[in-house]
C-alpha cells in the first residue's frame, strides 16, 4: 500500500499502536472478547490498515514490518487530525470531501484551509455511541487508509465503565441522535460505554513536533478532558482547534473549569482557535 507524504509504514505503525492500546486496555478492564467495543475493533481494524485479532496478539508489533525505529518515529513530524465526538461523521465528511453534505448536522463547520490534502493526515475519530460505529468505519475507509475510529468515550481516565446517555428526544431523533453524553441525561436511552484517557492517547500518539488539529464536541466532557490535558502539560500540543462547550450538560456541580479559562490557556499555548462555541 502506498500512502502519500511518506506516511506509509509509519502511519501503519501508529494505527497499530492505537489499536493495541485500546484493545489491550479493554482486556485488562474485563471488556475482552465478546464486549461491544472489542468486537468492533477486531472486526474493523483490518480494513483500516491496523490489523489485530485479539487483545493479547495486538500488543505485539510484528517483526520487520518497518525500518523506522521508535526514536525515529517519535521525531517524525506529521499532520494529525483528532475528531473528538465524531457522531455520525459529518465533520469527517467535510474534512475529506471539502464541503458539507446537504443533510449535515455540522454544516457550519469548516477546516479552514483551502489547499490541504486529506491524505496527508493521520486521522483519529472518537465516538462512544455504537449506533454510529459502522457508518463511521465505512466513511473513513472510503477516503483514507491512515484513519482509525476508536469506539470509546473520551474522558480523563481510561477503561472506566460509564453510562452514555443518548439524545432521544424529538430534536435528537430528528438529527440522528446527534447528542451523547457521559454527564447529561436525555430521556431513558443509555448504553454502557468504556472511557479512554485522552491525555494518554495524545502523549503516546503525538510529539511536540507534530501539527495536531483537534475538534472537541463531547457534550460536557470537554471541560474534564481539557483540564486534564492542561494539568499533564499536553494542552499545547494542540496547534489548531475547534471547541464546542456545553456548560448546561455538566451536571449539578457545573463545569470543573470555565470555558473562558480554557480559552486563556489555549491563547497562552498560541493555539490557533478556528471555532470557539458555547451552547
Amino acid at each position: 500500500v502506498s500512502w502519500s507524504m511518506g506516511h506509509g509504514r509509519l502511519g501503519r505503525e501508529f494505527l497499530k499502536t492505537a489499536v493495541a492500546f485500546v484493545a489491550g486496555g479493554l482486556a485488562m478492564a474485563g471488556w475482552g472478547t465478546g464486549s461491544p467495543s472489542h468486537a468492533f475493533i477486531v472486526q474493523h481494524s483490518g480494513m483500516l490498515g491496523a490489523a489485530t485479532t485479539t487483545p493479547a496478539a495486538s500488543t505485539t508489533t510484528p517483526a520487520a514490518t518497518t525500518t523506522t525505529t521508535p526514536a525515529a518515529a517519535a521525531r517524525a513530524s506529521r499532520k494529525i487530525f483528532f475528531d473528538i465526538g465524531s457522531n455520525r461523521g459529518d465533520v469527517l465528511r467535510i474534512f475529506f470531501e471539502k464541503h458539507a453534505p446537504a443533510d449535515s448536522n455540522a454544516g457550519g463547520w469548516r477546516f479552514g484551509e483551502e489547499n490541504y490534502n486529506p491524505s496527508d493526515f493521520l486521522v483519529y475519530g472518537f465516538e462512544a455511541n455504537p449506533e454510529h460505529w459502522r457508518g463511521l468505519v465505512e466513511l473513513v475507509a472510503r477516503y483514507s487508509e491512515t484513519a482509525l475510529i476508536v469506539p470509546l468515550a473520551v474522558w480523563n481516565t481510561s477503561f472506566q465503565s460509564m453510562k452514555l446517555s443518548i439524545d432521544d428526544d424529538t430534536n435528537g431523533n430528528s438529527h440522528n441522535h446527534w447528542g451523547a453524553s457521559l454527564l447529561n441525561r436525555w430521556g431513558n436511552k443509555a448504553v454502557n460505554t468504556m472511557t479512554i484517557d485522552f491525555a494518554s492517547i495524545l502523549s503516546q500518539l503525538t510529539t511536540e513536533n507534530d501539527t495536531v488539529y483537534m475538534k472537541f464536541n463531547i457534550e460536557g466532557a470537554e471541560y474534564h478532558v481539557l483540564k486534564s490535558l492542561k494539568e499533564k502539560g499536553l494542552l499545547c500540543r494542540i496547534r489548531v482547534g475547534w471547541f464546542y462547550f456545553h456548560p448546561r450538560f455538566t451536571g449539578p456541580s457545573g463545569p470543573v473549569v470555565s470555558h473562558n479559562e480554557v480559552k486563556t490557556w489555549l491563547e497562552d499555548c498560541r493555539t490557533e482557535i478556528r471555532l470557539f462555541a458555547v451552547h
